[in-house]
Parts: structure tokens; sequence; C-alpha cells
């Protein structure tokens, strides 16, 4: 009631705004509520709208332009954190799948020759390793079955 600057007026607890001096976010139109159980969100229409904790008129009509103009609010602490935390998600998210499909197009192959080409560099590296083969691993074993 504060915002609203008129000579001669002293807002009591009796007398309201109307709707159309606020902005669509400050406005509740529906509630919600989650149901745990069933995992859905109920929905339903409010019989009168309510306004948001905090909400200002903004919207003045014949009065002075710095009156009427939106008021900035300030993104609460917890907000900005998710938000960050949620960008950063996205955004790891969105270099792993540009990692995962520069990984594909340089490791795929449609035919033998494109295989053959990229398993080129191989051939001056490659390793042949066979595994030990010790006898007596178990020796017990042995004894058992040559009796």
């Amino acid at each position: 009631m504060r915002a609203i600057r008129r000579d001669n007026f002293t807002p009591t607890s009796n007398h309201r705004v109307c709707h159309q001096h606020f902005q669509l976010e400050d406005i509740e139109w529906e509630t919600s509520l989650f149901n745990e159980k069933t995992g859905t969100t109920l929905t339903a229409k409010l019989k009168r709208p309510r306004l948001r904790k905090g909400a200002i008129p903004t919207k003045l009509p014949n009065t002075p332009s710095y009156l009427s103009t939106t008021a900035t609010t300030r993104e609460s602490p917890d907000v900005r954190q998710k938000r960050k935390k949620e960008a950063e998600i996205q955004a790891t998210i969105a270099k792993r799948n540009e990692d995962y499909m520069n990984y594909q197009r340089q490791n795929s192959f449609t035919n033998l020759d494109e295989l053959e080409s990229k398993l080129s560099f191989l051939d001056s590296y490659c390793l042949l390793s066979m595994p030990l083969l010790q006898e007596n691993q178990c020796p017990k074993w042995d004894e058992q079955h040559q009796q």
C-alpha cells in the first residue's frame, strides 16, 4: 500500500489493491500439491487470486513513470546456487556428449579400407604377448592324479 503515493490517503487493513496494479508473476492464480505416493502433482485454481509474498504494486496509471517501474528483485542465494549448479551440470553433459561424438567420428568405420587405415598406426607398435605358463602350479593336485 505504501507504494501507492496519493495525497491525503492513509492506507488501512481494509483497503485493497486491484490485481491489475501488479506484475503477472506477483499473482498466484492456482495452487499445487505434490503427492509423494503417486508421484503426481495436483493443481487447482483459486477462487480468489492471492499475492506472492513481497509483491509490490508497480502498475500505477496517472502517476509519474518512475513510480510505475518494475521493481527488480534479487535472486535468493539458494536459488542462485541451484541455478549455477544446474548450469554446470548441463555444461558437463554437453561437453561429454561432444567428446563422445568426436570419439565416435575418430574411431568408427564403414568398410574394411577405413578399418585398415585406422589400424595402420599399430603396425609399428604391435606387441605380441604370450601368457607365461608355469608347471606345477598346484602340486598337490598333480600328485593326487598321477597315482
